[in-house]
């Protein structure tokens, strides 16, 4: 209670003007106390909005991230299990049969050659045959890549390359197919 009167006492101590100037102060004072911490408080939640942006491209990227390699993985194991199928598979022998087979024997431009294994540094090698044939219909390149060379799944085309022949109505075609080997 003493301190109730002497706060009194202080109160009235002062002139009414002085008074109102003290109160003025201290208004003024607890306002720009107010605000700043306002203004503190503003900054803080728009840092942790920004680092929860950020956090969320973050881990919608390591989802994406996981799902390419779970991909990855899956087509990995399709690779092994087409690979273990037959062993002794050679794309060569497998490409000589195809233009023999087809009748596309006299329309290569050359031989037909075996590249040096490729190294993909991922435990496989690829090896790639390129086939240079001119005067094809369109006819017998449709048959021979859908018929012969897409529905063998242990070949793929690699490059594919289609001119129109200078000479007649048929085509130039390049095709390069190829195939995966384990390494040894």
């Amino acid at each position: 209670m003493s301190f109730l009167l002497r706060f009194k006492l202080f109160l009235d101590e002062f002139e009414q003007k002085n008074f109102y100037r003290v109160i003025a102060a201290v208004i003024v004072f607890l306002i720009l106390f107010f605000g700043f911490l306002l203004h503190l408080h503003s900054n803080k939640i728009s840092f942790l909005q920004k680092e929860l942006k950020r956090v969320n491209r973050d881990r919608i990227r390591a989802r994406e991230l996981l799902e390419q390699h779970n991909l990855v993985e899956e087509q990995k194991a399709v690779v092994d299990k087409v690979l273990s199928e037959e062993k002794s598979f050679k794309i060569l022998e497998f490409a000589n049969n195809i233009m023999q087979t087809t009748g596309l024997q006299r329309k290569l431009a050359k031989p037909l050659e075996l590249s040096e294994p490729q190294d993909l540094g991922n435990n496989y090698n690829e090896l790639k045959i390129e086939m240079n044939l001119s005067g094809m219909s369109m006819q017998e390149l449709v048959d021979l890549l859908y018929n012969k060379i897409q529905n063998n799944n242990k070949i793929y085309t690699k490059e594919l390359g289609i001119t129109k022949s200078s000479q007649s109505p048929t085509l130039d075609v390049t095709l390069v197919i190829a195939t995966l080997v384990r390494k040894t």
